[in-house]
């Protein structure tokens, strides 16, 4: 995928995360892998849209989220290239790992 500007944003006061500027190849990229593997939705179908995303934080009180984003966005604007799709598994305790990991090209 061509570079991205990655901009900060907020899911109430509970997460911080980073997301492309630009987010329709993403959207795009998300709805071709539910097309392809309609009987596992993005986040177990509990959302009707999937918000393309990296969390920064979110199991942390909303002040210390606070600092995090005024540390996060001094550093902005940042940008980057997605060269892979990584399938994440939740395991024991909440913890998520690397699955699968399908290369772009």
């Amino acid at each position: 995928m061509s570079r991205t500007a990655l901009i900060i944003g907020w899911f109430g006061q509970e997460a911080l995360w980073l997301a492309p500027e630009s987010p329709t190849p993403f959207i795009e990229l998300t709805s071709a892998v539910t097309r392809a593997f309609p009987v596992y939705p993005p986040y177990g179908g509990l959302h009707d849209a999937s918000v393309p995303h990296a969390t920064v934080g979110d199991s942390a009180g909303y002040e210390e989220l606070q600092d995090a984003e005024r540390v996060v966005g001094a550093e902005l604007p940042l940008s980057g290239t997605a060269s892979a799709v990584v399938l994440l598994v939740e395991g024991p305790h909440g913890r998520w790992r690397e699955a699968s990991r399908f290369p772009l090209s």
